[in-house]
């Protein structure tokens, strides 16, 4: 299937509406505070300027909802980063952060650019060891953030002032960074009944 044919059908499928694109934090959840919400649209704004440590400009996108209203997270994600075109469409660089709050799920949607650099395991190790946390303490403004930072370090992406503010504190992710891939899975079945899903994905071709 085209990814024309794709999008044709993702736009076409039932579901949960798609919210307007407003900036680059778009919080219907009402989960972060103005000065969270700014925080987070500096670090976007600052990806998408170029200058990270890579020398790569991506696009960072965040997009809190209160419910799925029964829609699937999979399929809602796929529609967002498809209504908002993410990323430049030559390179497929937009990468998507979705929460849905009263389902208590995240989902880390990544270009198919980008497949090479931020990897499944990579996009669901940020789930566990740094949002997930986060959110449990109920600093989602925090957990955003540091996802975030996470997300631009593996693109290559990472601001410069973000990185030296990054280095100067342990991040929260960095406990899980020697884990196997049995370790992990154990993880995530134990963090999954705690507190969120994860359901990275890479977009192919769109």
């Amino acid at each position: 299937m085209t990814a024309l044919a794709l999008a044709a059908l993702l736009a076409l499928a039932p579901g949960l509406a798609v919210p307007e694109l407003t900036g680059p934090v778009v919080d219907r959840a009402g989960l972060l505070s103005r000065a969270e919400a700014r925080r987070l649209e500096q670090l976007a704004l600052a990806a998408r300027q170029g200058g990270g440590e890579g020398g790569r400009a991506i696009q960072l996108q965040y997009l809190l909802i209160s419910s799925l209203e029964g829609d699937a997270l999979e399929d809602f994600s796929m529609r967002v980063a498809e209504a908002w075109k993410l990323g430049l469409a030559a390179r497929d660089d937009g990468v998507l952060v979705v929460v849905s709050r009263d389902d208590r799920k995240v989902r880390i949607e990544v270009g198919g650019g980008l497949e090479g650099e931020l990897t499944d395991v990579q996009a669901s190790r940020i789930i566990r060891g740094v949002i997930a946390p986060a959110f449990r303490e109920r600093r989602y403004g925090d957990g955003l953030y540091d996802a975030g930072l996470q997300i631009l370090a593996a693109t290559g992406a990472l601001p410069p002032e973000a990185a030296r503010r990054q280095a100067a504190r342990p991040s929260h992710g960095a406990r899980f960074g020697g884990l196997g891939a049995v370790a992990l899975l154990v993880a995530f079945v134990v963090l999954r009944g705690m507190f969120f899903g994860f359901t990275p994905r890479r977009r192919r071709g769109l």
